[in-house]
């Protein structure tokens, strides 16, 4: 069996998130400045006790070893055991397929709020710790994520609710050189198909369907509910409406259609160099522990052999 070498494995920008787990960052620009100040008072001897007290507590986070959290330990035996084993894990999911399918649909549903032709990146980029593909690369990059259900989508956030994105974009803005970046969340009409399996999996759990195929009267209710939370659009029902058998138009009497201005939703990100400087410091560990972990099995192989 070939061994495998991890001492220039390259991480995807959308994992660094569970890279960073429990991570501490290091100092800040202006806390290095403030260690700088406290040190140069110290050799003065112009500094109080409650500064002296500070200073240390600075050059112990500067010094501090760093180590990797459970969790961290955790996804680097799942990416371990996908290459030693040759089985990659393919996450998939309902979340997941809505969002490859209107991936376009909301590029441009971003493009005609903004007045502006955003085109889908199709450049791939590497350096010796990370590689990823941006969704977009138009004088700022952009990361582009579906909701799945208005229900999930972040209308009223006012800060980026998920770390992993955060990371994800400063991965996207180091390979790029581009310093500035927006998250922005999309609420496109969910893809018929997979609205009939939604329905399929409600009849299930609830039985909202007779034995003929037709939804209960006392049912009708709930599947407007159901179907309302996952389409925005007066085009998108009346095309969901005319492909289905059993849904009838004239059930959503109180529909209202969502503008396209409140369908999208940014976050603002600018490039931190701290960040970045954490994060290579982060991937070395990482790294040290996948090739850790190769010798642990190698040892198991020789043992059974």
């Amino acid at each position: 069996m070939k061994v495998v070498d991890f001492n220039e494995h390259l991480f995807r920008c959308s994992q660094l998130g569970k890279l960073m787990v429990g991570v501490s960052p290091a100092l800040t620009a202006n806390q290095e400045k403030e260690l700088s100040e406290l040190r140069s008072k110290m050799l003065t001897g112009k500094i109080t006790d409650k500064q002296i007290i500070k200073m240390g507590d600075l050059i112990r986070k500067k010094d501090e070893k760093p180590e990797l959290s459970k969790g961290v330990v955790t996804h680097l035996a799942d990416i371990h055991k996908g290459f030693f084993m040759k089985r990659d894990r393919q996450i998939s999911n309902k979340f997941t397929e809505k969002g490859i399918i209107v991936e376009e649909k909301s590029i441009t549903l971003y493009s005609e709020v903004k007045n502006t032709l955003f085109l889908k990146n199709q450049k791939y980029y590497k350096n010796k710790f990370i590689h990823g593909t941006p969704d977009n690369v138009q004088k700022k990059v952009r990361d582009m994520k579906n909701s799945w259900s208005l229900d999930s989508f972040p209308m009223y956030e006012t800060v980026i609710g998920n770390k992993d994105y955060e990371w994800q974009l400063q991965g996207y803005m180091e390979l790029t050189g581009i310093k500035e970046a927006e998250l922005v969340y999309a609420l496109v009409d969910t893809p018929n198909k997979i609205i009939v399996d939604e329905l399929r999996r409600l009849d299930w759990k609830q039985g909202i369907y007779d034995i003929n195929g037709n939804v209960k009267e006392d049912r009708i209710p709930l599947v407007v509910e159901t179907i309302t939370n996952m389409i925005y659009t007066e085009q998108g029902l009346d095309e969901f409406c005319q492909e289905s058998m059993s849904i009838e138009k004239k059930w959503f009497t109180d529909f209202f259609e969502i503008p396209k201005e409140l369908r999208i939703k940014v976050f603002e990100l600018e490039y931190s160099k701290e960040a970045i400087q954490a994060l290579y410091e982060q991937i070395k560990l990482c790294r040290e522990r996948l090739n850790n972990l190769t010798v642990e099995m190698s040892s198991q192989l020789f043992k059974v052999a």
